[in-house]
């Protein structure tokens, strides 16, 4: 059972879930993890939280433990020399030897070595991991130090993005191993533990804000903490506000414009394409874009998605989204915005794809299709049931590419074509 904490900041159920029952696990197996946050959810304020209350949680069962928590908004260079640095001044390191790059991180193995020698665990947790876009020997540094003790070094990364695609992994190089070795997803908060927050702030800062108000909070704010508080702070100027004049007003502050925007950027092109269509046709079911209900911000109600909040929609129909683009390169090879595409593309589907790229506003027939997917066993496989699969399949990889299907053109009668 967790202790009786000072200051809860979440429902003690939430708090169990996520810091006990997910976090230490894997710790306990002498393991490292990822963990995913929406942007301006509250990285550093829970990391402090697990640091500060610990061995209430259940991290008393690791024997001795440090923690060193490393924000990348603590760096005073964004680059690989200021982030060691950052990370040899938060290990206590300081004076007695040239501050070169390699020297410090030299000076933070001697460290880190000290530590395990002494049975103690070390949990390195690097806030906003994702924005750390340095050299491939960077984070191959970073892997080298968990070869120091592989059982008690511990990396919590903690990101705010979708970072474990095909296209994005290889860059951390052998980090990637421990970054992919255990997945936690932190979504946004459930209506109890929004309901937590609200009466938590507005007894911590006097808002006296009413039962009624404390609804309209939450369903404004959709389970964000940041946005929860923009709420409160607007309600104490604007205490008789209506719910759609609260919205009004939210939507043109600053710090509700950084707080929605920075949550579009950190999205893929596929994922802000579908929540643009969301607003539209709510009925349309995201194929392989769990990553937006393991988040929370979208939900499913009565067999439509929905946008976690009605700020965040008000923000996505002033946002204009640029298709992606699909082109063919030199060698052949098909390019989404000028990169490989990086889901798989089947045989048959590149087969179709070059002809069309290749020949676009042209009309390729079924016979041509045939001979474009089978060759020499065209007259055998060719059926008009098996051609219109082919078409169909095409269209839901299109569709899963960010491009839309409407581009792949039936012309009844004759065949298909690719409207550029």
């Amino acid at each position: 059972m967790i202790q009786l904490l000072d200051e809860h900041i979440l429902t003690p159920e939430t708090e169990k879930h996520f810091f006990t029952d997910q976090i230490l696990p894997p710790l306990l197996q002498g393991e490292s993890l990822s963990i995913v946050k929406v942007p301006h959810s509250g990285v550093k304020f829970e990391m402090q939280f697990l640091i500060n209350y610990a061995s209430s949680l259940g991290f008393h069962k690791l024997g001795k433990y440090r923690f060193f928590y490393l924000g990348v908004n603590e760096l005073i260079e964004n680059n690989p020399e200021g982030f060691f640095q950052l990370f040899n001044q938060v290990l206590g390191n300081s004076g007695g030897f040239k501050k070169e790059t390699v020297s410090v991180f030299f000076e933070i193995k001697r460290k880190i070595k000290e530590y395990i020698e002494k049975n103690v665990h070390v949990i390195i947790i690097i806030g906003e991991f994702n924005r750390l876009n340095y050299p491939l020997t960077f984070f191959n540094n970073l892997q080298s130090l968990w070869q120091i003790g592989r059982d008690k070094i511990h990396f919590l990364f903690v990101v705010t993005q979708n970072i474990f695609g095909e296209t994005s992994l290889p860059k951390f190089g052998e980090l990637a191993e421990l970054i992919t070795q255990n997945i936690i997803y932190f979504p946004l908060l459930s209506t109890s533990d929004s309901l937590f927050v609200v009466e938590r702030l507005n007894k911590k800062y006097h808002y006296h804000v009413s039962e009624n108000k404390e609804k309209e909070i939450i369903k404004l704010a959709g389970g964000h903490p940041m946005l929860i508080r923009a709420c409160l702070r607007a309600l104490s100027k604007l205490p008789t506000a209506t719910e759609n004049e609260l919205k009004d007003y939210l939507s043109q502050r600053f710090e509700t414009k950084i707080i929605l925007e920075d949550i579009w950027k950190s999205l893929s092109q596929k994922e802000k394409i579908f929540l643009s269509t969301l607003i539209t046709i709510p009925k349309v079911f995201p194929e392989n874009l769990d990553f937006l209900l393991k988040m929370r911000l979208i939900y499913q109600e009565k067999g439509q998605n929905k946008l976690f909040s009605p700020l965040f929609e008000t923000y996505l129909k002033s946002q204009k989204i640029n298709e992606s683009v699909l082109s063919l390169d030199k060698s052949g090879d098909i390019l989404l915005n000028n990169q490989p595409v990086e889901e798989k593309i089947t045989l048959y589907e590149y087969r179709l794809l070059t002809q069309f790229l290749q020949n676009p506003q042209k009309v390729i027939t079924r016979d041509q299709i045939s001979e474009i997917l089978w060759g020499k066993d065209s007259f055998q496989k060719y059926s008009d049931w098996a051609i219109d699969q082919r078409i169909c399949f095409l269209r839901k990889k299109l569709k899963i590419l960010g491009i839309s299907p409407n581009r792949l053109q039936t012309i009844k009668g004759r065949g298909y074509r690719w409207q550029a």
